[in-house]
């Protein structure tokens, strides 16, 4: 089974910092308790951060 990204229509999306870094990771929850990860790409100065969200495998629970 293969990562699903969310979907993101053109000029919305989450609410990401705009003063991001490149490299800088960060999470987050909706409103159903889903954590999404997400990548800062790109920082151009006065520009907002550019963010990526992270593609996770499938989950499985815990075992030890």
């Amino acid at each position: 089974m293969a990562p699903n990204a969310i979907h993101i229509e053109r000029g919305r999306g989450p609410e990401l910092p705009r003063n991001g870094r490149a490299g800088e990771s960060t999470a987050l929850q909706d409103p159903s308790g889903t954590c999404t990860p997400w990548l800062g790409i790109s920082n151009l100065g006065e520009e907002p951060a550019h963010w990526a969200q992270i593609l996770l495998g499938p989950p499985f629970n815990g075992r030890a």
